[in-house]
């Protein structure tokens, strides 16, 4: 699971893949890098709102 703050969304992320790893970003801004995880592993599920 991650957790998304601030109003993100999973529609609102763009995710790329990168060599073997997934680049999560929103709008032009690098957001995270999933290591050892591909982008088609991940789904509107594996994200999560929560409040910091």
């Amino acid at each position: 699971m991650i957790g998304l703050e601030g109003g993100l969304t999973f529609g609102s992320l763009t995710l790329n893949d990168v060599g073997g790893d997934t680049s999560v970003m929103f709008n032009s801004e690098e957001l995270a890098i999933i290591k050892g995880v591909q982008s088609s592993n991940l789904a509107s599920d594996s994200f999560v709102p929560v409040t910091i």
